[in-house]
Order: structure tokens, then sequence, then C-alpha cells
């Protein structure tokens, strides 16, 4: 699961470029491991750099019929580096799952769940350590 979100994240969001060969040497990787899943009581239920935020949600016409529904999340630091609002936060949510045209909220159904996560990060010369000494470890147990 994680390999397929990292190739999606570098190569599929179409919010971002693709990562391209020369800039692989100065990436960086951030590994969150989310926790303290909570249903929020409505979309702003949450704290700005404490909660990430998940929602699903469903755009309907004047007519009440569903038109598009729509899934997106953010860890917790995104809405606090981007100096985000929760409506903002939200906004961006909505864009993020796909929905580009026009909105009003009360034409939106959305379910909130707002969680915490742990952050590991790596650069690239660690990455290129930890592989070199584990085919230097796998060569050992080859030659035994």
């Amino acid at each position: 699961m994680l390999a397929r979100f990292s190739l999606v994240s570098a190569l599929e969001d179409t919010r971002f470029k693709p990562i391209n060969k020369k800039e692989i040497p100065m990436l960086q990787c951030g590994v969150n491991l989310l926790h303290s899943f909570e249903d929020s009581k409505d979309h702003l239920d949450w704290e700005i750099g404490i909660h990430g935020v998940m929602i699903d949600y469903y755009i309907y016409n004047s007519k009440g019929q569903e038109i598009f529904d729509g899934h997106a999340i953010f860890l917790p630091h995104v809405a606090s580096s981007n100096n985000w609002k929760k409506d903002e936060t939200i906004r961006q949510l909505i864009r993020k799952g796909g929905w580009k045209g026009k909105y009003n909220l009360k034409e939106i159904k959305i379910i909130t769940k707002r969680f915490q996560a742990s952050c590991c990060n790596s650069d690239y010369d660690s990455y290129l350590l930890f592989k070199e000494e584990r085919r230097s470890n796998d060569l050992l147990i080859k030659v035994r």
C-alpha cells in the first residue's frame, strides 16, 4: 500500500508536476503513521496543526440530486504549512477530491473524520546508505 501511494503522489497527483529523474537526489521522504481516528461533529470540528482531516463529500444540484461524490485527506501539517484556516482547508480538500466546479456549502454533504499522525523523515543520501547496507547484508547471507 505504501509503495502504491508513493507512486500515485509522485506521478499522478494532478496538483503537482511529476517528479523527474534529476530531482531524485534532492528528494526527502516522510512516512506518517496515522492514528487516533475520530468522527467529527461537523467539517470544522478539528484543530489546525494537531489533526489531519479526511472527508467524504457529496454535491447536490438545486433539485437535490447528487451530482458528484468525492474523498480527500490532508495530513495534520498541511493546513498550518499553507497558512490555511479551516474553511480554506475544506475547500482545498473538495478540490483535491476531484470537484472542479462551483459549489455552495448548502449543496454539499460533508462527512469528516479527524486523526493524528506520527512522522518519520529521510533524505535520498540516507536511502542510498540503507540500500547499500542491505545489499551488503544480503551478500553476507548468500555467502554463508
